[in-house]
């Protein structure tokens, strides 16, 4: 039973009880930090000499993309076979 000023949660133990698996201690994972190391200086070796290439040619998509906008001529529009109007009857 409890008292005025306590309050009991239905199915929550009041202690901490003993458990049969010991605690986990944190530890460092160096052979893990190592492969992760080792994966990201792989990426680095292969994309980096990659790299000027990509570059080059984003650079010339984009310098055709801004040729092709300075040079278009506007053609009037016709409209589609949706877009048509019909006349008033």
């Amino acid at each position: 039973m409890s008292t005025e000023g306590e309050t009991e949660k239905p199915g929550l133990p009041g202690t901490v009880g003993r458990t049969v698996t010991p605690g986990y201690r944190g530890h460092p994972d160096t052979e893990m930090h190592l492969l992760g190391l080792l994966w990201g200086a792989l990426l680095i070796v292969l994309v980096l000499p990659v790299l000027p290439f990509v570059v080059f040619i984003w650079l010339v998509g984009k310098t055709r993309s801004f040729l092709s906008k300075q040079t278009r001529r506007e053609e009037p529009r016709v409209p589609g076979p949706r877009e048509r109007r019909r006349r008033p009857a």
